[in-house]
């Protein structure tokens, strides 16, 4: 017993000491839209910056999908309006002015608008022609948080304790006298 309590301990130590980001994470966020489908997983930083972004856009218009190539850097789009800000804690949301990404070659925002106490999102492009600018492709936003590499050490380590408790047990009853 003295083992399994010093394993544990172990365990418990080097789980806290993993680190852990603040109010940063990763996210898989789909967009379902009239005319175009968004699947990217995006990180973001504590500030709710998104600082990486990767997936693909679909559509009748596009043919085959558009690899997403990376984030627009802020200020370099004047035609745009964009701050490429997500916030994921509590009930997640693409911000206002939105996320700007280039896809297949073209410009894309995906960005919200607030309706009492939910929001309508929209995907914004040039691509094939000026229809879906403005105010673009309207549709739905599910969002998916991705677990962090420690929420997975501890869910294995769980399993593993429960796995030896039963071993334990079931070694115990097989030794016990008759």
């Amino acid at each position: 017993m003295a083992r399994f309590r010093l394993i544990t301990l172990a365990a418990t130590i080097i789980l806290a000491l993993t680190g852990h980001r603040a109010s940063a994470g990763t996210y898989d966020v789909n967009f379902a839209g009239s005319f175009f489908d968004v699947f990217v997983e995006l990180q973001v930083d504590p500030s709710s910056n998104v600082t990486l972004i990767n997936g693909t856009v679909s559509g009748a218009f596009l043919g085959s999908p558009a690899t997403v190539s990376g984030l627009e850097p802020l200020n370099t789009q004047p035609q745009w309006i964009y701050d490429n800000q997500f916030n994921g804690s509590g009930n997640p949301y693409v911000s206002n002015p939105g996320i700007l990404f280039l896809a297949g070659g073209f410009d894309y925002n995906l960005y919200s608008v607030a309706s009492g106490p939910s929001f309508l999102y929209y995907l914004s492009t040039f691509n094939p022609n000026g229809t879906l600018y403005n105010p673009g492709d309207p549709g739905t936003l599910q969002v998916t948080a991705v677990p962090e590499p420690s929420t997975w050490a501890m869910m294995i380590l769980g399993f593993a304790g429960v796995g030896f408790m039963a071993y334990r047990r079931r070694y115990r009853s097989l030794s016990a006298p008759i």
